[in-house]
Parts: structure tokens; C-alpha cells; sequence
């Protein structure tokens, strides 16, 4: 018997959203261009700083985890 999915897809993190003081944390110490080293573009950021991108993918959040040496619950925080 397969596992049910959620409604919302496997890929997404609905009760958190971005957190912004991390993410700029992890830039100062890593360097503005450091996530267009790993294929994520500069817009991607800038739409998760403005708040623009609420309910960002598992992938991305996992990449900038890997990217700044953090946890990705280290990235985000309840809505």
C-alpha cells in the first residue's frame, strides 16, 4: 500500500517561510554571489529577502543549507 501524500505536494514546506536574518547572515559570511556558485540565481534570493517567495521548494532550502553549513530548520521559521 502506498503512502499517502499531502495535499501540497512532496516538495514544499507549508507552516514555514524563509527567514530573512538568517539567509543574510549566511550571505555576509559566505559572500553575496556565493549561491550562483551552486545554480541559484540572484533573483531567487532577492525574492526570498522581499518576501515575495513564501513557501519556497525542499531543494532550494536544502541547497542553501549545504551551501551555508547550516540546517535548513536553521533557514526558516513559523509562519
Amino acid at each position: 500500500m502506498a503512502a499517502s501524500r499531502p495535499a501540497y505536494g512532496p516538495t514544499r514546506l507549508p507552516e514555514f517561510v524563509p527567514d530573512r536574518d538568517a539567509i543574510l547572515y549566511g550571505l555576509r559570511q559566505h559572500g553575496i554571489d556565493a549561491p550562483q556558485s551552486v545554480g541559484i540565481k540572484q533573483e531567487t534570493i532577492r525574492k526570498l529577502l522581499d518576501g515575495s517567495t513564501r513557501r519556497p521548494t525542499a531543494s532550494l532550502m536544502m541547497q542553501l543549507a549545504r551551501l551555508f553549513d547550516c540546517d535548513v530548520e536553521d533557514l526558516m521559521m513559523e509562519a
